[in-house]
């Protein structure tokens, strides 16, 4: 299982990008995953690739671990996507600034890419 871990730490005006890769798989029909803005404000784009037919469930966390939104747990066609998340809990409640990890999970498998986000 690969999992890629991105740590983006915000000293003041400058942002920091740690990241360290595990080895293992790559998500097998998700591809070209990226968060847009890095730094979110409003709302952010969640943007990929599904090449196949898959159960896919992307997630956002609180630096706790804690789950916080769910954005989709679905089985998704192939396409291309572009989800939105606006900084809304469950509940519809504008989470506060702070560190957030989005999590995909594709299938079974259960392999995941985390990236984490800085909310403004």
């Amino acid at each position: 299982m690969r999992k890629l871990w991105i740590v983006l730490l915000l000293l003041g005006c400058s942002l920091i990008l740690f990241a360290s890769v595990k080895k293992a798989e790559m998500l097998d029909n998700i591809t070209d995953f990226e968060v847009t803005p890095k730094i979110i404000e409003e709302h952010a784009s969640i943007l990929f690739t599904c090449n196949a037919g898959v159960h896919v469930s992307i997630e956002i966390l609180n630096f706790q671990g804690k789950l916080v939104k769910i954005i989709i747990s679905d089985v998704i066609l192939p396409g291309d996507y572009n989800l939105q998340w606006d900084r809304t809990d469950f509940y519809g409640n504008h989470l506060p600034s702070g560190e957030y990890v989005i999590q995909v999970k594709e299938d079974k498998r259960f392999v995941t890419k985390r990236k984490t986000l800085i909310l403004k």
